[in-house]
C-alpha cells in the first residue's frame, strides 16, 4: 500500500493506493472503503472518493497523537478534550455497528487541538459480509485487547480497552502493560499504576478489565463517564 499526499481538486488529500494483487489485500482495501463511505463525523477524517485503486481522505494538517505526546505526558485537561473526541467518534462508529478494532496513537490526528480518527483498514462492521477468519489475530499488541487477542473481531468493548490505554498512556508517558504479549496470553498481569486525577480511575479501571463484561456497556456509556470524570476535577 503506497500513502501520498497530492492535490485533488483544488486541495490537498491523503491518497492510499493498492500496489498488490493478493486477493485478501484487495478485498481488505475495497472494504475500508465501504466503510468509511458510511461514516460523516468531525472527529473521523472524511472519505473524498473511492476507486479500483485508490481511496482519497481529506488531508489533516497536523500531527498524530503519537507525534504530539512524544516524550511528554498530556496535562489532564488536554487529555480529556482530546480523548472527548476519540470517543465522541467511536460511539458514532458504534451506532452504526462499526469497531474500528485498530485504535492506537498513529491512528489519530490532530488537527487545530481536535482529535481525528483515521484508519478504518482493520475495522468490523456488522452490515457487511466478514472478509477475516474466525480466530485471526489482527492489531497492535500493546493496544490490542485480551479478546482480540484470542480472534474476536466483534466485539466493540475491544475499542474501548484500547481508548483506555491510549488515554493511560498519554497521562503516564508509557502504556499500561511493560510486556504486552506476556499480558495478552495471560502469562504476565504486570500493570503499572494509574496515573492521572483519581476521579479518573474508576474508569480506567474498567476500561482496562481483561473480560469484556468487566468494561463499560457501551462507548456512549464511557463517554458519559468521561465527562463526568472532567467535570469532578474541574470543581
Amino acid at each position: 500500500m503506497r500513502v501520498e499526499r497530492a492535490r485533488w481538486e483544488g486541495r490537498w488529500v491523503i491518497v492510499k493506493t493498492i500496489s498488490h494483487d493478493h486477493p485478501d489485500v484487495i478485498r481488505r482495501f475495497h472494504r475500508e472503503g465501504e466503510i468509511a463511505a458510511r461514516l460523516a463525523h468531525p472527529n473521523i477524517v472524511p472519505l473524498l472518493a473511492h476507486t479500483r485503486t485508490q481511496l482519497v481522505y481529506q488531508f489533516v494538517d497536523g500531527p498524530t497523537l503519537r507525534d504530539h505526546l512524544r516524550g511528554r505526558r498530556a496535562p489532564p485537561r488536554e487529555a480529556f478534550r482530546l480523548f472527548r473526541g476519540v470517543m465522541s467518534a467511536i460511539a458514532y462508529a458504534h451506532a452504526r455497528g462499526i469497531m474500528h478494532l485498530d485504535l492506537k496513537p498513529e491512528n489519530v490526528m490532530l488537527e487545530d487541538g481536535r482529535a481525528v480518527v483515521t484508519d478504518f483498514g482493520m475495522s468490523h462492521d456488522t452490515a457487511l459480509t466478514r472478509i477475516t477468519s474466525m480466530g485471526e489475530r489482527m492489531g497492535t499488541p500493546h493496544y490490542m485487547a485480551p479478546e482480540q487477542y484470542k480472534g474476536v473481531r466483534d466485539d466493540p468493548r475491544s475499542d474501548l480497552y484500547a481508548v483506555t490505554v491510549m488515554l493511560f498512556e498519554a497521562l503516564a508517558g508509557v502504556p499500561p502493560h511493560p510486556d504486552p504479549l506476556g499480558w495478552l496470553s495471560g502469562t504476565n498481569l504486570e500493570r503499572l499504576p494509574l496515573p492521572g486525577p483519581p476521579a479518573l480511575h474508576p474508569l480506567m479501571e474498567c476500561g482496562l478489565a481483561r473480560d469484556p463484561e468487566g468494561r463499560p456497556p457501551s462507548a456512549m456509556s464511557m463517554l458519559i463517564e468521561l465527562e463526568r470524570a472532567e467535570e469532578h476535577l474541574q470543581s
